[in-house]
């Protein structure tokens, strides 16, 4: 929604979150509980086995609308915001700029090993599936 509003505000897109993920973790949640039989009831077992792909779709929608909402209600004041604005041919030229200025990695160390720690966790997680 941040793409497609000029005006979306930072405090909709973080309530947003907040209430998506705690939608959908709750979901898991319960899924995991009926699962293990810990829950039994028959509402519990209907919201368990409603298709987890039906249920992204539902709660893509419901976030929109509480984006919606929160969006219209936030305020945005513009004197404490300033409006950040990039055009393509700008973050291109910076993007151009990083990578002649390679030579200067040594700044970057940590990060560069943080990532290739990340990469090789993805790399792991994956091969158990495959």
């Amino acid at each position: 929604m941040g793409l497609l509003l000029k005006k979306a505000s930072p405090k909709a897109a973080l309530w947003t979150f907040i209430i998506g993920e705690t939608i959908g973790v709750s979901r898991l949640g319960l899924e995991m509980m009926v699962n293990n039989g810990i829950l039994t009831s028959p509402l519990f077992l209907q919201i368990s086995h409603f298709n987890f792909l039906h249920f992204a779709i539902i709660l893509f929608g419901f976030s929109l609308l509480v984006f919606t909402i929160v969006n219209a209600l936030a305020v945005i004041e513009t004197s404490t915001a300033p409006r950040l604005q990039y055009s393509f041919a700008e973050s291109y030229q910076e993007l151009k700029l990083d990578f002649l200025n390679l030579k200067n990695l040594a700044s970057h160390k940590f990060n560069l090993l943080f990532s290739a720690f990340i990469f090789l966790i993805i790399i792991g997680l994956w091969s158990m599936w495959y």
